[in-house]
């Protein structure tokens, strides 16, 4: 009997237990309900990144002329002023170039003062004046029945010519014509003068002129001699020459331009000096700080805005600086996309060292008196916008909100939610699926 009674209990039991778990399956746990009071208070909308100290001022400077180092007159970490020396490389194949070039020069300034000079006067020489025009009072015409306009007539008169006027000429102020020429008689009567009113008078060349026709080569040049302008010519090139030799000369030092501090040397002395960055200078008194942004992020950023600067060397002490450049193009590392963002110290701390670690806080937005509620209670909708559930008199409502600056912890509600306002946070305990921990 023991036995049986045994027996049955167990099967009692067992019934019992899977009973148990069939109403455990079937009725869910209660929903965790969380609530949050709107509050009013200051929204601060933060870009956080990583980053190291780095100079702004860098300058990476090479030899002009490629050769092999002499003398490097500085050490690394030294601190060098501006105009200094700060290495050489063998030269002497640039001077004589240079002298060889200047010796040009020279040459080609000689052959200009002595090129062959064209002139339109040919037998009249280069040292001949030119002639000049001298013009007369146009002639005095008879009137006529139809009064004609009257012209102005300009004669030129040369050494070599003779001017026959057929019109009585306008007398000067002296009472003599102005021509040299001795004019013919005043025609009597009526009578047109043969002198038309068409702007030039009748003229005839009592000779040949002596005047060499403009173009032809000078009778008083050599066969091959230069011209001035061919010499100039020759001038201006070897010039540029001389000036290109010059730079080679220069190249074959290094000279600083500003002051600083050498930060790298890339060869010593005896080695070849190459076409690439030989010495590079900085100023350890305005180092920045360059943080990598990632893509999501830097849309939101621009030149301007405030940030704090922490340094891994003193965790404790953070320093404010300004975004002074954002970069135009995306650094990609392991498929990471991540923009280079530099910020200056408005203050930089002392004993700052190039390469230091830091943690950046970039302030993207600040609202002041502002309605906010945690970042959890707010939803967004198929639209595009966003909405809260408020429990009011014990019963949730879903109310469409507008948001502004947001946090990583809360959002600026600029419309739809007064302060004190109770509304319900998500719950990823829910027992729903997907829960809260799964995206929207």
């Amino acid at each position: 009997m023991k036995l049986i009674t045994g027996g049955l209990a167990l099967a009692v039991l067992a019934a019992g237990s899977g009973l148990a778990f069939a109403m455990r399956d079937d009725s869910p746990p209660p929903v965790q309900v969380r609530l949050a009071t709107a509050q009013r208070g200051t929204v601060t909308s933060t870009v956080t990144a990583a980053g190291n100290t780095a100079d702004g001022s860098r300058r990476d400077l090479a030899f002009g002329t490629p050769g092999t180092v002499t003398k490097v007159y500085v050490k690394v970490g030294a601190h060098v002023r501006k105009g200094q020396v700060l290495a050489r490389t063998d030269s002497r194949a640039a001077r004589e170039s240079y002298t060889a070039a200047e010796a040009d020069v020279s040459a080609a300034r000689e052959a200009l003062d002595n090129a062959c000079s064209s002139t339109a006067g040919g037998a009249l020489g280069p040292s001949s004046p030119p002639q000049t025009e001298h013009p007369t009072q146009p002639p005095t015409l008879a009137p006529t029945d139809e009064p004609e306009p009257q012209p102005t007539v300009t004669v030129t008169v040369t050494a070599t010519e003779t001017v026959t006027v057929t019109a009585t000429p306008k007398p000067s102020a002296t009472g003599r014509p102005t021509p040299t020429g001795k004019p013919t008689p005043k025609p009597s009567g009526t009578a047109k003068p043969a002198v038309r009113p068409s702007g030039k008078p009748s003229t005839r060349p009592s000779g040949k002129p002596s005047a060499r026709p403009s173009g032809q080569q000078p009778t008083g040049c050599a066969k091959g001699a230069l011209t001035p302008d061919q010499a100039q010519a020759n001038l201006d090139r070897a010039e540029s020459a001389r000036e290109q030799a010059a730079d080679q000369v220069r190249g074959a030092k290094i000279v600083a331009p500003a002051s600083g501090t050498v930060l790298s040397l890339a060869a010593g002395a005896g080695d070849a000096s190459g076409s690439g960055t030989f010495v590079s200078l900085g100023d350890l008194n305005e180092l920045q700080v360059e943080a990598m942004v990632t893509e999501s992020d830097v849309n939101r950023l621009k030149l301007g805005q405030h940030a704090q600067v922490t340094l891994a060397t003193s965790p404790s002490d953070a320093r404010r600086a300004t975004v002074t450049r954002i970069a135009p193009t995306a650094t990609v590392s392991d498929q990471l996309v991540r923009y280079s963002v530099t910020l200056s110290f408005d203050a930089p701390p002392k004993g700052l060292m190039l390469g230091q670690t830091a943690a950046v806080s970039i302030t993207t937005g600040t609202a002041e008196d502002a309605v906010y509620v945690p970042a959890q209670a707010v939803h967004p909708r198929q639209d595009g916008s966003s909405e809260v559930t408020v429990r009011a008199a014990g019963r949730d409502t879903a109310r469409a909100v507008r948001t502004g600056v947001r946090s990583d912890q809360y959002v600026q509600i600029t419309d739809g939610l007064a302060d004190g306002d109770q509304v319900v946070l998500r719950s990823g305990t829910s027992g729903e699926f997907p829960d809260g921990s799964w995206p929207d």
